[in-house]
């Protein structure tokens, strides 16, 4: 009754390879997790071993914290340095970006 046995017996071989490697990935071969298991942990470890360094970070700089650090910037002239400075110091020419009330104001110190 199968009208192309050839193209039958592919398909169906094809299915139980299928079914056979969809059990073994859920069965719980390696280190006592399955497959799904083993390769979500996996990619969690690359990326956010490689994302997550804040606590590294922190411990790094620890050092210095309570310490003060002055700058000083060279300007090209006196109106730069005046819309260039904080507003805690009278800068960025009048908008109140302490408050966020000004649209245009994308600053943060």
């Amino acid at each position: 009754m199968i009208a192309k046995v050839k193209e039958f017996y592919t398909g169906l071989g094809l299915m139980i390879g299928f079914v056979i490697v969809l059990v073994l990935f859920f069965l719980p071969f390696y280190e006592g997790k399955n497959a799904l298991d083993y390769l979500d942990n996996l990619y969690n470890s690359i990326s956010k071993g490689s994302a997550y360094y804040i606590p590294k970070v922190k411990e790094e700089t620890a050092r210095f914290n309570g310490n003060m650090v002055n700058t000083t910037l060279a300007t090209s002239s006196p109106k730069q340095a005046e819309t260039d400075s904080p507003p805690s110091q009278g800068g960025w020419g009048g908008c109140n970006c302490e408050r966020n009330t000004d649209p245009g104001c994308r600053r943060s110190w």
